[in-house]
């Protein structure tokens, strides 16, 4: 829906000897074959004509994968530049009566952390609403910010216990810039989220006591990072 200008999206079911393939056609733009196994790879973002007007997240196929991937069943793709894509997955058809879900307790560290405030800081509203879909489904508080001034008045009624910010903003600034603007109205600890792999910009985030999460981003790995930060905050560890 989101890159077909006309056309149909079709979903079904079909038959696979003893599987069942669920599928979704489209007659959207189709998608490189270089380009295939990538799609699948977290914030990966394949140029097109339509995407100054929806960037997207990148983030649904990697969803999708890792959901596939966690059940046992498989995914594939199938495409044809300008004439369309197929995804399936294909998983086995059962007859049993599924058993009740388990219900299992959080973690005692995150649920001490539960309502506990972030701020998000990113130059890309797409990422900051993400971030902050995720975040809050993880039971967070969270002021998102595109800006020092945003983040600022996010911030002016409560601090934030924890900083999430992107290491390259608008205009050349940094994220590390920013955070020492903030620093002069609280004190927080700071993860910064880079693509930067270079060791001048690790080096740099080290010297300011941050910590550092590369990109593409894991969300276990990034609820693990906020949980150890917050925890070695609780207790009073710098």
């Amino acid at each position: 829906f989101r890159y077909t200008r006309q056309g149909r999206i079709i979903l079904g079911v079909r038959h696979r000897g003893d599987d069942l393939s669920i599928e979704v056609h489209d007659t959207g733009i189709g998608i490189p074959k270089e380009h295939l196994e990538e799609i699948f790879d977290e914030f990966q973002r394949l140029p097109n004509d339509l995407q100054q007007h929806d960037k997207g997240l990148g983030l649904g196929l990697a969803i999708v994968k890792r959901m596939c991937s966690l059940l046992g069943h498989t995914i594939s793709v199938r495409s044809e530049r300008g004439k369309g894509s197929v995804f399936a997955i294909q998983l086995p058809r059962c007859h049993a009566e599924p058993e009740p879900a388990k219900v299992t307790e959080a973690p005692s560290s995150q649920q001490n952390h539960q309502g506990q405030h972030i701020l998000c800081v990113d130059n890309e509203a797409q990422i900051v609403d993400g971030m902050t879909s995720l975040l809050q489904d993880w039971g967070y508080q969270v002021s998102p910010a595109l800006s020092l001034a945003q983040a600022l008045d996010a911030v002016e009624t409560r601090p934030p216990d924890l900083v999430v910010i992107d290491y390259h903003l608008d205009h050349g600034e940094t994220g590390l810039n920013v955070m020492s603007q903030l620093e002069q109205r609280f004190a927080a600890p700071c993860i910064v989220i880079t693509a930067d792999y270079t060791e001048a910009v690790a080096k740099e985030v080290a010297h300011r006591g941050y910590y550092l999460l590369k990109k593409p981003v894991k969300p276990l790995a990034l609820r693990s990072l906020i949980s150890e930060v917050l925890s070695r905050r609780h207790q009073g560890i710098e």
